[in-house]
Formats: C-alpha cells, sequence, structure tokens
C-alpha cells in the first residue's frame, strides 16, 4: 500500500494557492496536522489504519506497537477478546486483557507466550515537512490537500480569523465510502442473503 507523505501534500497545496513562502509553508504543515489527527481521532474504526502484530510476551506483558491507537481483537490462540477488561471484571479475576499507556497485559492466562494484536494505528506525533510516509494511505492525499486549500482561502493574513481546520461533511461521506470498499464483504447468513457492511 502506499502512503501519504506530508511534503508531497504541501507542495500540491501551496501549487493550488499561489503562495509558495515558507511562512505558508510552515502554517499549512500546522494545518495538516490538525485535519490528520481529526481523521485518525474520528469516531469509527478506519480499514485503512488497520495494522496487525504479533507481539512476544513478557510475565503477561506485551509492550504496544510504537503507532498503536485502539484494540480491535487480541488473539492469544484459545481466546479472540475484543474489549478490555473493566476494573471490576478484572477484580473479579475474569479472563482478558487491559490497556496501559505503553503495554496490553493479560490477566488469568498465565501460560500465554505471544498474542496476535489487531490495532487501529495513531498519530503519535506531528507530521514533519519530509517525504516520510504518514499512517493515511495515498488515496487520503486528495482530501488533505483540499482542506489545506479551502482553510487557506478561508485564512485572513492580520491572523484575525483562523480557519476551519478538517474535512467537510461531503469529504467525510466520500471517505467513508473509500474506507467501506477496504472491508471483507460478509458471509451469507443462514437465511441466503448478505447483511450490511455497515
Amino acid at each position: 500500500m502506499d502512503y501519504c507523505n506530508t511534503a508531497a501534500i504541501l507542495t500540491e497545496a501551496l501549487t493550488r494557492v499561489h503562495d509558495n513562502s515558507t511562512d505558508m509553508r510552515t502554517r499549512l504543515l500546522s494545518w495538516l496536522n490538525s485535519v490528520m489527527r481529526s481523521v485518525a481521532n474520528y469516531p469509527r474504526k478506519w480499514e485503512f489504519l488497520k495494522k496487525s502484530a504479533t507481539i512476544a510476551i513478557g510475565s503477561g506483558v506485551f509492550a504496544l506497537p510504537s503507532d498503536f491507537g485502539r484494540v480491535r481483537s487480541v488473539n492469544t490462540g484459545d481466546y479472540l477478546f475484543v474489549q478490555p477488561l473493566s476494573d471490576s471484571e478484572v477484580f473479579q479475576e475474569r479472563i482478558g486483557f487491559t490497556v496501559g499507556a505503553t503495554s496490553i497485559t493479560l490477566h488469568e492466562l498465565d501460560d500465554v507466550t505471544s498474542i496476535d494484536l489487531n490495532y487501529t494505528a495513531a498519530m503519535t506525533a506531528d507530521y514533519t515537512d519530509v517525504s516520510t510516509a504518514t499512517i493515511f494511505p495515498y488515496e487520503c492525499q486528495t482530501y488533505f490537500v483540499r482542506a489545506l486549500v479551502s482553510a487557506a482561502y478561508e485564512y485572513d493574513k492580520d491572523n484575525d480569523i483562523l480557519p476551519s481546520l478538517g474535512l467537510t461533511e461531503k469529504e467525510l461521506k466520500q471517505l467513508r465510502a473509500m474506507d467501506n470498499l477496504r472491508k471483507p464483504l460478509p458471509e451469507r447468513s443462514s437465511r441466503g442473503y448478505v447483511t450490511s457492511r455497515g
């Protein structure tokens, strides 16, 4: 999969707004990080941010990947978990996992040596103006460029008015539709019809 990079997005946006100054490029980079963060934090399990990792255990505690955002599932081989345990469930000594700031801890599963973790990637820090890949697929680049161009046209040069940063509702709808195409088709139900992909 090809990924967006900030330098290409900024260059394309600056070409469209006809202002190639260093000041505008710096401003656009700040806005781009805000837009990307709003998409990454949108209340949806984006398929394009889905990642997986096999993690070896150390005494029931697994270190989280550096781009970890949210758990989708934890598979121990014998068990598949999709929700972490609550504090009361941990107190009741239920089988499952909890998520800390830097690790996942298994509870009541002492013999597990590795887990398969499916998770949603997150922006762990702001991106810089380099050609390094982001967590977003290349198909998102058009949406980010449009958001920056709109923000630049809305921006008041006297710094009196800050632009509204983010994707429009129409762009979010298009992004959700593009993301839905990445979801696997559901299996046929016992009644012979396919359920909605939601």
